[in-house]
């Protein structure tokens, strides 16, 4: 049923397993994501626990697509790097800017103060997918 689902869901959705950071014990949680080449980009909410995982154990599984796939994490917390990331988060899927309140300048770009605003809580990750895989 995990499988149907996910293969319903995937196209801006992935799983993402990893090790907890006292526990030790395998999280798998659904994360919205964009991709460009081997890299996932994911946000979430800096209020959210599960993404500390990551910065003591960067070694994860994601699943995309009904794959799995091994890759190495890297957390951004700082607002400046998290707002660059951001933007680059984005640019594969204008639409979504609107859904973190964030406008086109009349030039096309995302808007600054709005990418730096949508970043003020929140912080991005980025998975360098293995080159070696399942």
């Amino acid at each position: 049923m995990t499988t149907l689902l996910h293969g319903i869901t995937s196209k801006n959705t992935k799983l993402i397993t990893f090790r907890g950071r006292k526990s030790g014990l395998e999280y798998t949680t659904p994360v919205n994501y964009t991709k460009h080449g081997d890299t996932i980009r994911l946000t979430s909410l800096a209020e959210r626990s599960w993404w500390r995982n990551l910065i003591k154990n960067p070694n994860v599984i994601i699943t995309l697509r009904g794959k799995k796939l091994k890759g190495t994490a890297e957390v951004f917390k700082a607002r400046d790097k998290v707002t660059q990331k951001f933007e680059n988060y984005l640019k594969p899927v204008p639409h979504m800017a609107r859904l973190f309140k964030v406008k086109n300048d009349p030039d096309g770009m995302f808007n600054e103060q709005d990418l730096f605003n949508a970043a003020e809580n929140r912080v991005m990750i980025k998975i360098h997918l293995n080159s070696t895989n399942f």
